[in-house]
């Protein structure tokens, strides 16, 4: 090799790693599953990356130029075309190996990101060896092929590290099952309203009992491993915890883990239809954890789910129903909203309960709340004392979350992971605010698979009537809402459209005031709110 190919492999390695990481963003986002990262980059996403500006094309398509030059030996020097691929590797690589700014959740460098860099460094440098030996034009070429296969080379690392992985953790399951013996551990699932179920249920029981509970929405084995092994100690009598699935077997997993001995499932929804791919595959899924009760444990479960209804009978275990519409032993009832929170009563078997007060904005944290309330009149903990912890209890982070921002517009943050029930009501919450200008931003909901047309449209007809103006992100995704919208009746002119979250933000700045509420109804992750 020639300085020039020497040159030139390394500007390549600089632009291979600013591609992997990159890459290991979109990974850790789909939690290290591959077929759903793999998806995502042939879908479009792994172009996507490279390719994300008439810069980046000209950067591309002068590289490719500049490879088949070198590899023909033609018109022009080797070392011409040698440097010239550094130059245009290097120019890509140095404005992408930083993170973009205003990320929502940047890659984060685990213990586990590191391995898996690790792996897949070791086979792509197995792959040079190989190569290596061929002359300067091919080992240039393998760099160059290398760096734009840095989406399946990552895939392939995190295939061949899954063996290390595994039995790792296996040995913080040990200890967490371990630090669990003689605990009652209350899980919670369902398609949404799991963490703020969740956040209520662990903030009531923690008026009597000493507890720990997953903290945000830690819900996979390594998650829960991490805050059992952590932080819980002799005196805790009870762990709290979410389950969240992606595909069949998730819960399972997770219960063989802790063992639950009371269980939860808020809901059976559309959420994650693109790998479950019916609704009653989500159902088999999230009573999942109702076949993990022992046959002396307890099963609440919201009753306005058909699927919820008939997954639940025949179950030896002990079932106490709640909900919004059907019929069931518990049931917020009277609900009122404003800018301090709501009130409601809540129907119980015993009788009804008066004046429940929370901090907390809409129907769904009512009904949050009122499973609380069942799961602590189930383990004994007076009335009144729930009442009083109901009211101390705290917003949940973009989750309808009631924010003041003096001198401008009143924020309601519900950014996280909305759905075709949650959407709707936050829609409905948003009319509750009289004499306000009633503006909401979103990029719509993803992950419904074939649904993705239907609910979207559906979200718009349902939000119409509450909102005085809708900002849309990326209009790809939305037009659905924004069709749904105009066919109840909203007025083109007060729908917008922007390709990114930051975009709405600017027009936000210029016309929304003191007088205006604006509803944030969902977050996309980084890499799926431009593509």
């Amino acid at each position: 090799m020639t300085i020039y190919g020497y040159v030139a492999g390394a500007a390549w390695i600089f632009f291979s790693a600013a591609a992997l990481l990159r890459f290991a963003h979109v990974l850790q986002a789909e939690r290290y599953h591959t077929n759903a990262y793999l998806k995502w980059g042939l879908e479009g996403g792994g172009l996507n990356t490279f390719v994300r500006n008439r810069y980046d094309a000209a950067l591309h398509t002068a590289a490719c130029c500049f490879l088949l030059l070198m590899l023909s030996g033609a018109w022009i020097p080797a070392s011409f075309s040698l440097l010239a691929l550094a130059v245009t590797a290097t120019a890509w690589g140095a404005v992408n190996i930083r993170a973009d700014k205003g990320q929502k959740k940047p890659l984060v460098i685990t213990a586990r990101i590191k391995r898996l860099f690790a792996v897949t460094i070791l086979i792509e440098a197995a792959m040079m060896a190989i190569v290596f030996p061929y002359g300067e034009r091919i080992a240039v070429a393998a760099f160059v092929l290398l760096g734009y296969a840095q989406l399946f080379m990552l895939a392939l690392g995190n295939i061949a590290s899954t063996p290390i992985e595994k039995t790792l953790q296996e040995g913080f399951k040990k200890q967490a099952r371990q630090k669990l013996r003689g605990k009652q551990v209350v899980a919670i699932t369902g398609s949404y309203g799991k963490t703020g179920t969740k956040e209520a249920v662990a903030h009531l029981l923690e008026t009597k009992y000493p507890l720990i509970k997953t903290p945000g929405s830690f819900n996979t084995p390594m998650g829960l491993c991490k805050v059992i092994n952590e932080k819980m100690e002799a005196h805790h009598e009870m762990f709290v915890t979410e389950m969240g699935a992606t595909r069949r077997g998730d819960i399972k997993e997770l219960c063989e883990l802790v063992r639950p001995t009371v269980g939860v499932i808020t809901s059976i929804g559309v959420a994650h239809m693109e790998t479950f791919g019916s609704p009653d595959a989500v159902a088999r899924t999230k009573f999942e954890l109702a076949d993990a009760l022992p046959p002396d444990g307890v099963l609440f479960y919201n009753a306005d789910y058909e699927l919820a209804r008939k997954y639940a009978e025949g179950r030896p275990q002990k079932k106490i129903t709640y909900g919004l519409e059907q019929a069931a032993d518990y049931m917020p009832l009277n609900l009122r909203c404003g800018r301090d929170g709501s009130t409601f009563d809540i129907k119980t078997p015993q009788g009804s309960i008066k004046g429940v007060k929370i901090q907390l904005l809409g129907k769904l944290h009512a009904l949050n709340v009122t499973a609380a309330f069942a799961v602590g009149l189930h383990f004994g903990i007076d009335p009144e004392r729930l009442k009083y912890g109901a009211n101390t209890l705290p917003q949940v982070e973009a989750r309808l979350q009631l924010i003041q921002n003096p001198g401008s517009y009143l924020i309601i943050n519900d950014g996280f992971n909305s759905n075709p029930t949650g959407a709707a009501t936050a829609a409905e919450t948003l009319g509750y605010f009289d004499g306000f200008k009633k503006i909401m931003v979103t990029p719509g909901m993803v992950d419904l698979g074939g649904e993705h047309e239907k609910v979207n449209l559906a979200f718009g007809k349902a939000a119409a009537p509450f909102c005085d103006t809708v900002l849309l992100i990326n209009q790809r995704r939305t037009k659905p809402i924004a069709d749904g919208l105009i066919a109840a009746g909203f007025n083109r002119t007060d729908i917008h459209t922007f390709p990114s979250l930051s975009d709405a933000h600017g027009w936000l700045a210029q016309n929304a005031d003191t007088n205006s509420v604006v509803l944030f109804e969902n977050d996309l992750p980084d890499h799926m709110e431009q593509f």
